[in-house]
């Protein structure tokens, strides 16, 4: 059985529900709250969409793409139900458009047809939950009866791949869940806190997971760190339990039921979390190098075939992915930022001192400085030869993509850290930050689209040359 070819479909649909729904509908929430002008009356509904389509249609669909390509080939095995993958792109893409359209049109039709509104909300939620699953089924059912007999490619990073498989199906099954009780008390907003749940067990189940477990297989390529070490599977299990204990024990069910003995067992579960978390970047040797190099420095390396230009030092590469590396190196930088940031705050808090933010600015610092950076870099390193393209089409625009969305996110976490500055030009430039972070990611966005369309249909495989 051959492995099936990249389904570049997963990549369209990512970036135009991006460019047309997350994003567009951040940046527009974001542009009003800045200058304080009128908001939607039902803003929490459109906060709640906004953060299912990015969390599932722009960063869930990328992954979706990639892994159904990348991980049958890692684990030498090929997808065992290849035929379904254009039924799991077409069912989960359709289900978020049709319920984001429900909650977010729907409102205005509710009193003449609020069955019709209601129904349509939940077989959104339904085919999206069906795509997911089946998504994890095909997946799930090529590795599982070889898992003992895979190489050493794939188990470094098994305890990850399994919590993303988790991860995917608590998120499915409780949106469908909570879409289908809220369509029954004739609502288009979820219930509160138990979607902020699903949320929190996406990021650590799903988005974290695979996004280590993707920078630890390609990292020694693109960056030259060095190769996972001996103790990564036990550094995998440990953040499986300690992301499992601190998940239950965050329920709502159990929240809303016992007092601030439970908000600390919630709080010193969050912080071992996070110290999980950068022991694994540590780990990684991203930042400060404790492990020898896959490829050391000193390494003899091939020049270009065509032009006979030597690799760029520290790289792989020629230049012909641009300076993708900004990227990479920003998304961890952004998710250091994110847990300490975290740590701070519930330390703080248990000295009794005022905490300035809650965890907006970490989810954002997360999801926005991390996942979408990440993408952002690893799309445009790592998808031109899953198209057999040799080189991006526009290298140059590489660098422009990482300066926007670092200022993006710069400007979308930073006021949210405190009050606003006393000075009024400081004041003025939060502000700014603020009303333009959204525009700022979205023209990230576009050329990331821009350069991965031009690359996969204006080029051809000869062009270029790959390292």
């Amino acid at each position: 059985m051959q492995h099936r070819e990249l389904d570049v479909g997963f990549f369209w649909s990512a970036l135009a529900l991006a460019t047309l729904g997350g994003f567009a509908l951040g940046a527009f929430l974001t542009w009003r709250m800045a200058w304080s002008q009128n908001l939607p009356p039902d803003l929490a509904v459109w906060i709640q969409v906004h953060g299912h389509l990015q969390i599932v249609g722009w960063a869930g669909l990328f992954i979706m793409g990639v892994s159904l390509f990348f991980l049958p080939r890692l684990a030498a095995t090929p997808l065992t139900r290849p035929a379904w993958v254009p039924v799991i792109l077409g069912t989960t893409v359709g289900g978020l458009v049709l319920e984001a359209l429900a909650r977010l049109v729907g409102p205005r039709f509710m009193s003449v047809s609020a069955t019709v509104v209601l129904g349509l909300q939940a077989l959104g939620a339904g085919l999206t939950a069906f795509g997911i699953l089946s998504y994890g089924f095909v997946l799930v059912e090529t590795f599982w009866p070889k898992r003992r007999k895979q190489d050493g490619a794939i188990r470094p990073v098994e305890p990850f791949l399994a919590l993303m498989f988790v991860g995917w199906g608590t998120y499915a099954v409780t949106h469908a869940l909570l879409a289908l009780a809220a369509a029954r008390e004739g609502m288009t907003l979820f219930p509160l806190a138990w979607h902020r749940w699903a949320v929190e067990a996406f990021m650590a189940l799903t988005l974290f997971p695979v996004a280590y477990a993707f920078s630890v297989r390609t990292f020694p390529l693109y960056l030259q760190t060095p190769l996972p070490g001996p103790g990564l599977r036990r550094w995998g299990w440990g953040y499986a339990g300690v992301t499992a204990a601190g998940l239950l024990a965050s329920m709502p069910v159990f929240m809303e039921r016992d007092g601030s003995r439970w908000v600390l067992l919630t709080e010193a579960l969050r912080l071992a979390w996070d110290g999980v978390v950068l022991g694994l970047v540590w780990d990684l040797n991203l930042f400060v190098q404790t492990r020898p190099a896959w490829l050391p420095p000193d390494a003899p390396r091939s020049p270009h075939p065509r032009t006979g230009q030597p690799p760029r030092r520290g790289y792989s590469d020629y230049g012909e992915f641009g300076r993708f590396e900004i990227l990479l190196y920003s998304a961890y930088a952004w998710l250091t930022a994110a847990v300490v940031l975290d740590a701070v705050g519930i330390g703080l808090g248990w000295l009794g001192r005022r905490v300035p933010y809650g965890r907006d600015p970490v989810r954002h610092a997360f999801l926005l400085g991390f996942i979408t950076l990440l993408i952002l870099g690893m799309a445009q390193r790592m998808l031109p030869g899953f198209m057999h393209r040799k080189r991006l089409a526009h290298p140059g625009f590489v660098v422009w993509t990482g300066l926007l969305g670092n200022l993006a996110v710069l400007g979308r976490v930073g006021p949210l850290l405190g009050p606003a500055a006393p000075w009024p030009f400081v004041r003025a430039l939060q502000q700014a930050g603020l009303a333009l972070s959204g525009l700022l990611v979205l023209g990230a966005v576009l050329l990331l689209a821009w350069n991965l369309v031009a690359t996969r249909y204006c080029m051809d495989g000869r062009q270029g040359g790959t390292g």
